[in-house]
């Protein structure tokens, strides 16, 4: 009998051997096939993560289990989804561009009132004398 994390864990032995089969397969094509194919492993390889962090039904595991190249097939169901890449990778960038930006100015915001201290600190040793 088996147990819902067993079934869980012989999935994702099941996804990492279709990968690394799918990898090799790339491999004996050569590296300009590989560049190529770079984005597809590596969304694959998502797909593998993002199923050990979700729960799954032990019938819909068994089902899994018994599917030939359903790596493949949760793929290709991704690609056929009508979600933006695009538009995440520019939230993501936006998000970036305001970080550094705002740790660039803040910089020499920093680097100003440094300044500010070191001319109003000649000024009162200039003073004194």
């Amino acid at each position: 009998m088996y147990t819902e994390n067993s079934l869980k864990e012989e999935l994702l032995l099941k996804l990492e051997k279709e990968q690394d089969e799918y990898k090799e397969k790339v491999r004996e094509k050569g590296v300009d096939y590989a560049i190529e194919k770079a984005y597809e492993i590596s969304s694959r390889q998502e797909i593998i993560d993002c199923i050990n962090t979700i729960d799954i039904e032990p019938k819909a595991i068994k089902a899994l289990l018994k599917t030939e190249n359903v790596l493949d097939d949760f793929y290709d169901e991704w690609l056929n989804i009508d979600g933006n890449l695009y538009e995440t990778f520019e939230y993501a960038i936006e998000i970036k561009i305001e970080q550094l930006s705002d740790e660039f100015y803040n910089k020499d915001d920093k680097d100003v009132e440094q300044e500010n201290k070191s001319v109003k600190t000649q000024n009162k040793a200039r003073d004194c004398r």
